[in-house]
């Protein structure tokens, strides 16, 4: 029997949040870390470290500002980025969208599905983990 691997990837968003992100970037600093400013907010994603690949995945942009997302485990890719404000987080995944869950599930973040898209919206520092089509007991297989 043909096994179809199930895409139950832990899309974790090691997003690294601050409050404080500097006005004035120097030209050097601005093409390393780009800032992007949606309404009242300003977000800065960082360059994705050499050792590491893009994921074949998921995609990710805070407001207007695309995000690199890194694969790096079997079980999980991670972004990072810092904003300050109100931020729409929107994730994209190399399929359609039948599950999600964002942790902690204390902070009770709801989000909105539209085919391969999760969008939902932070406005303060957090580290959230996004759970994308997740197989209960395990990966699947």
């Amino acid at each position: 029997m043909l096994t179809r691997k199930v895409w139950s990837l832990l899309l974790v968003l090691a997003i690294i949040f601050t409050s404080w992100i500097p006005q004035s970037v120097g030209a050097s600093d601005s093409a390393s870390a780009p800032q992007a400013v949606q309404g009242s907010a300003i977000v800065q994603s960082y360059p994705m470290p050499s050792i590491y690949t893009a994921s074949q995945v998921y995609s990710l942009k805070a407001g207007s500002e695309a995000v690199p997302v890194i694969e790096y485990l079997p079980e999980y890719d991670y972004a990072e980025f810092s904003f300050s404000g109100t931020v729409s987080i929107e994730v994209t995944a190399d399929e359609p969208i039948t599950s999600y869950s964002i942790s902690p599930l204390a902070k009770n973040i709801q989000g909105t599905v539209d085919g391969n898209k999760l969008t939902f919206t932070l406005s303060s520092s957090t580290y959230v983990i996004v759970d994308i089509n997740e197989v209960p007991g395990g990966k699947g297989g």
